[in-house]
């Protein structure tokens, strides 16, 4: 898959764990460097609902 956070594409390996009609899909990533495990944290928290 590819990401793009703040503009800059981002590979990352990753399945689909979940799927649910008229909610949502999971996403586990499964090959992600620490450098792009850091950037996908640290957006995850600047977008997380009620903060």
């Amino acid at each position: 898959m590819t990401l793009g956070l703040d503009g800059v594409p981002m590979n990352v390996a990753c399945v689909v764990a979940t799927c649910y009609p008229q909610v949502g899909n999971g996403i586990e990533f499964v090959d992600v460097t620490e450098e792009d495990r850091l950037k996908l944290e640290k957006f995850v928290k600047a977008n997380a609902a009620g903060d």
